[in-house]
Protein backbone atom coordinates (compact mmCIF):
# COMPACT_ATOMS: atom_id res chain seq x y z
CA UNK A 1 0.00 0.00 0.00
CA UNK A 2 2.99 2.29 0.56
CA UNK A 3 3.80 2.42 -3.16
CA UNK A 4 0.11 3.08 -3.93
CA UNK A 5 0.18 6.16 -1.72
CA UNK A 6 3.48 7.47 -3.05
CA UNK A 7 2.43 6.84 -6.67
CA UNK A 8 -0.94 8.52 -6.08
CA UNK A 9 0.75 11.58 -4.54
CA UNK A 10 3.30 11.74 -7.35
CA UNK A 11 0.55 11.58 -9.98
CA UNK A 12 -1.53 14.28 -8.27
CA UNK A 13 1.50 16.55 -7.87
CA UNK A 14 2.29 16.19 -11.57
CA UNK A 15 -1.17 17.60 -12.33
CA UNK A 16 -0.78 20.32 -9.69
CA UNK A 17 2.43 21.49 -11.39
CA UNK A 18 0.75 22.02 -14.76
CA UNK A 19 0.86 25.56 -16.06
CA UNK A 20 -2.94 25.58 -16.35
CA UNK A 21 -3.22 25.00 -12.55
CA UNK A 22 -6.15 22.55 -12.63
CA UNK A 23 -8.26 22.13 -9.54
CA UNK A 24 -7.58 18.66 -8.12
CA UNK A 25 -10.30 16.42 -6.69
CA UNK A 26 -9.79 12.97 -5.20
CA UNK A 27 -12.55 10.38 -5.20
CA UNK A 28 -13.37 7.70 -2.67
CA UNK A 29 -14.94 4.90 -4.73
CA UNK A 30 -18.44 3.61 -4.05
CA UNK A 31 -18.83 0.47 -1.94
CA UNK A 32 -18.11 -2.89 -3.47
CA UNK A 33 -21.06 -5.13 -2.64
CA UNK A 34 -19.85 -8.35 -4.28
CA UNK A 35 -16.35 -9.68 -3.51
CA UNK A 36 -14.28 -10.26 -6.61
CA UNK A 37 -16.46 -8.45 -9.12
CA UNK A 38 -14.13 -7.04 -11.78
CA UNK A 39 -11.33 -8.71 -9.75
CA UNK A 40 -11.70 -6.12 -6.96
CA UNK A 41 -11.41 -6.87 -3.25
CA UNK A 42 -14.02 -5.63 -0.79
CA UNK A 43 -11.49 -5.13 2.02
CA UNK A 44 -9.54 -2.64 -0.12
CA UNK A 45 -12.52 -0.79 -1.60
CA UNK A 46 -14.71 -0.78 1.53
CA UNK A 47 -12.17 -0.54 4.35
CA UNK A 48 -8.84 0.81 3.11
CA UNK A 49 -9.61 3.43 0.45
CA UNK A 50 -12.23 5.39 2.45
CA UNK A 51 -9.50 6.04 5.04
CA UNK A 52 -6.56 6.33 2.66
CA UNK A 53 -7.92 8.86 0.14
CA UNK A 54 -8.62 11.60 2.76
CA UNK A 55 -5.13 11.01 4.19
CA UNK A 56 -3.63 11.47 0.72
CA UNK A 57 -5.68 14.64 0.22
CA UNK A 58 -4.31 16.02 3.48
CA UNK A 59 -0.73 15.24 2.41
CA UNK A 60 -1.41 17.14 -0.81
CA UNK A 61 -2.78 20.13 1.10
CA UNK A 62 -6.31 19.61 -0.21
CA UNK A 63 -9.26 20.29 2.07
CA UNK A 64 -12.40 18.18 2.41
CA UNK A 65 -14.15 20.10 -0.36
CA UNK A 66 -11.74 18.44 -2.79
CA UNK A 67 -12.74 14.90 -1.83
CA UNK A 68 -15.65 13.32 -3.68
CA UNK A 69 -16.93 10.71 -1.25
CA UNK A 70 -18.98 8.25 -3.26
CA UNK A 71 -18.53 5.62 -0.56
CA UNK A 72 -20.47 7.54 2.09
CA UNK A 73 -23.05 8.68 -0.41
CA UNK A 74 -23.78 5.14 -1.59
CA UNK A 75 -22.73 3.01 1.39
Amino acid sequence: MKSYVSDYIEMAKSFMKLESKPEIYLMVPPPLYIEGICHLRQCIINDTLPKLIPMIAKKLGLDESHIIDNFSALG
